[in-house]
């Protein structure tokens, strides 16, 4: 059945809401950080003087056995008590050098805008908010139905209102230090409105690991077999889980293989069914499932519109880069000798890559 251009805006929108978690979570989506010094001090005394300013006491360190809970007890199994040593090691091991690395890069982001001179206000805070609940779920009919959309996408990425709240504030501070930075150009207004009010198609396809594959599936669907079934059962990529169904593809459409976006847009034919198509390794068999006329609009008409587009997008990337580059050029000095040998051992690996 076509599918109606309503419901491949929906779609499209739904499958950028992990992107939109990802660019929102990237800086520190960490359960527990209240102890470490990753909140805000009160508004009153927000950033007003740098970390070596700090009270002696903050930057005295514990005892080791202290800090690892060697004495507390855990849990007590059939009347013997377990301490909190093993689970301290088991959790240090696992997550800790992530945890620590999303402590950092939340701490460098600080120091980078108290360098700047830059302050986050609570208006700031809501228009990160907004942003962030707008990339995420588009426009909602009210209030009431947004918090309820943001209870169930919390629930679903188990995440905390805390753990959210941070986010959103580590976001208003990359946000800050990327806007001055934001330009939009001529050509990039005219790409993205092309993108968005071109010419699209929604297609279907069967990816395989060989022509013979691929000629294999074209034989089945000439002898009458469903494209969707066969799609579930033999197509090697994760969208044969839906049928093989993928977004809308544009001329300017991203993220599609150069090869599969001409096929695509070269069909004319709802059902039509294309020769095999190879992408490197693979081989993909297309089906058109339907054609979204180009809109009839002015560029002029929605230019504010389309800049912001371009800005959002731009932004969202630049503020990644900062937040890496920043990192990148932090000096850290691991104390802890598990963290330290983690690190070391990370690099490693990555440079042996």
């Amino acid at each position: 059945m076509p599918t109606s251009e309503s419901a491949i805006r929906r779609r499209e929108r739904s499958a950028s809401i992990l992107a939109a978690l990802a660019a929102c979570l990237g800086v520190a989506a960490l359960a527990g950080c209240e102890g470490a010094g990753f909140f805000e001090p009160p508004a009153a005394d927000r950033d007003a003087a740098p970390v070596s300013q700090a009270p002696a006491a903050a930057h005295t360190a514990a005892p080791a056995d202290a800090e690892a809970g060697a004495g507390e007890v855990m849990a007590y199994v059939n009347g013997e008590a377990i301490n909190m040593r093993p689970l301290y090691d088991v959790l240090l091991r696992s997550y800790g050098l992530e945890a620590s690395q999303r402590l950092v890069a939340a701490a460098v982001i600080r120091q980078e805008a108290r360098r700047q001179g830059i302050t986050i206000t609570d208006s700031d805070i809501r228009d990160e908010t907004d942003r962030t609940l707008e990339r995420i779920f588009g426009t909602v009919e009210s209030s009431e139905q947004r918090e309820r959309m943001l209870e169930q996408f919390l629930e679903r990425f188990e995440l905390t209102h805390e753990q959210w709240q941070l986010t959103v504030r580590m976001n208003a501070y990359l946000t800050k230090l990327a806007e001055p930075q934001v330009t939009v150009s001529d050509r990039e207004l005219r790409d993205e409105f092309n993108r968005q009010y071109e010419r699209k198609v929604v297609i279907r396809h069967i990816q395989t690991a060989s022509l013979a594959q691929a000629q294999d599936i074209l034989r089945k669907l000439e002898a009458g077999a469903d494209f969707e079934s066969l799609a579930f059962r033999y197509s090697t990529n994760a969208s044969g889980q839906d049928g093989g169904l993928l977004p809308a593809i544009g001329p300017n459409t991203t993220g599609v293989p150069p090869a599969i976006r001409q096929a695509a847009l070269a069909m004319n034919s709802v059902g039509e069914i294309s020769e095999p198509v190879q992408v490197g390794s693979t081989y993909h068999v297309l089906r058109l499932e339907e054609i979204i006329p180009p809109r009839d609009v002015e560029l002029d008409a929605v230019r504010a519109q389309v800049a912001a587009a371009v800005r959002a997008r731009k932004l969202d990337e630049l503020k990644g880069q900062i937040r890496r580059d920043l990192f990148a050029r932090a000096n850290v000095e691991y104390v802890n000798p598990t963290l330290e040998a983690l690190r070391a051992q990370a690099e490693r690996e990555a440079n042996r890559d």
